[in-house]
C-alpha cells in the first residue's frame, strides 16, 4: 500500500469561482502597478468584481458596476434605517391608545399559561394511551409469534418421526 494522496479535481461550480478570484486579484494588481486609484477600470472587471465577493462583505448588486462592498456597518445602518420606520408606523398607529392595565396584562398571560399547560396535558395522556395501546398489540404479535413457532416446532419433530419411521421400514 502506498501512502501517496491524490486531490480530486474541483467540482465545475468551484473551479468557475476560484477562476473569478483569480481573474479578480490579477485585475487588482494590475490596476495598482499600472495606474493611479483615480484611474478607470475595464468593464471586464467590473463583471468579474460583480460577480465574486471578496471576504471583507457582499457584492451591492445596485452598485456592482462600482465595486462598491456592503460592510457589516452598512447593514447596520440599514437595519437600523427599517428599525427607526418600524417605530414610527407603530407609533402613529398605536400612539393615540392608553396601555393596557397591569391586571389586564396579567389575566392574559395566565390564560395563555393555563390554555398551553391543557394543552400540553392533553397531548401527554393521548401519547401515552397511544404508547399504551402499541404495547398491548405488540403483546399480542408477540403471543402469535410464540405460537406459530411451537407450531412449526411440533409440525416439523413430526415431520422428522414420519421421515425416521419410513426409512427404517424399507
Amino acid at each position: 500500500m502506498s501512502n501517496t494522496t491524490t486531490s480530486l479535481p474541483l467540482l465545475p461550480s468551484a473551479r468557475s469561482r476560484e477562476l473569478l478570484r483569480r481573474d479578480l486579484s490579477s485585475a487588482s494588481t494590475t490596476v495598482e502597478e499600472n495606474g493611479s486609484p483615480g484611474d478607470e477600470v475595464s468593464s471586464q472587471d467590473q463583471a468579474v468584481a460583480a460577480k465574486v465577493p471578496s471576504q471583507e462583505g457582499i457584492v451591492n448588486p445596485r452598485c456592482a458596476g462600482q465595486q462598491h462592498l456592503i460592510t457589516n456597518e452598512d447593514r447596520l445602518e440599514q437595519r437600523e434605517g427599517e428599525l427607526n420606520a418600524l417605530r414610527t408606523k407603530e407609533k402613529n398607529a398605536f400612539g393615540g391608545m392608553k396601555p393596557l392595565e397591569a391586571s389586564i396584562c396579567c389575566e392574559v398571560v395566565h390564560q395563555f399559561i393555563a390554555t398551553t399547560s391543557a394543552f400540553q396535558n392533553s397531548f401527554v395522556a393521548d401519547a401515552c394511551r397511544s404508547l399504551g395501546d402499541i404495547e398491548r398489540k405488540l403483546q399480542v404479535l408477540e403471543n402469535q409469534m410464540a405460537l406459530m413457532e411451537s407450531r412449526l416446532y411440533v409440525s416439523n419433530v413430526l415431520d422428522v418421526e414420519g421421515n425416521d419411521e419410513s426409512v427404517g421400514d424399507s
